[in-house]
């Protein structure tokens, strides 16, 4: 004979009877029943529809608690970066672009941050990125300008371009006003 018929290699016994001891017979609803109680024990039981808005309202809220700690420290670093381009403004800085990021370098190794012990010390260790005086330079009385001339004043001057609507006009008052 060919393959698959007959029971000879099985000793007389099909192949898909298995010898369990015993001679229950199986039912489907029993097989049924077995499947259910594996598939069951194979995957935990399906969280409900509350425990899932659960998780995903912790999740939600750990989102915006890390964004929140993100713009908490990115206020912070904006009020130092005011703070710092303010001090150096008082200090006479020539360039903030370049001296805000060395007083934040200071400000960065101190362990109590102080802004205006950190830009007096890159003043003292960089004065070429300052002026000589905070404020300004010498003013002296021969860059003054001309003294101002008798005549009309700058309402007059301004009505009578607004008036007129003339270039001209316009021209005399930005000139009397520049002085």
């Amino acid at each position: 004979m060919g393959f698959g018929g007959g029971n000879a290699g099985n000793g007389g016994k099909s192949g898909t009877d298995f010898d369990t001891g015993a001679s229950t017979p199986i039912s489907p609803a029993l097989i049924e029943r077995e499947r259910a109680e594996e598939d069951k024990e194979a995957s935990p039981e399906q969280p409900s529809a509350e425990a899932e808005r659960v998780k995903a309202l912790e999740s939600r809220v750990a989102e915006l608690e890390a964004a929140l700690a993100e713009a908490r420290a990115a206020a912070a670093s904006a009020a130092r970066r005011s703070e710092i381009e303010r001090e150096l403004t008082a200090a006479g800085a020539i360039d903030l672009e370049i001296t805000t990021p060395l007083v934040e370098q200071v400000v960065a190794g101190m362990d109590e941050p102080d802004v205006g012990r950190a830009v007096r010390e890159v003043r003292a260790g960089k004065s070429f990125l300052f002026r000589a005086k905070p404020g300004g330079g010498v003013r002296s009385e021969s860059m003054a300008g001309e003294p101002a001339q008798a005549g009309p004043g700058l309402d007059d001057l301004a009505n009578e371009a607004r008036s007129s609507g003339d270039r001209a006009d316009l021209l005399r008052y930005l000139r009397a006003r520049r002085g």
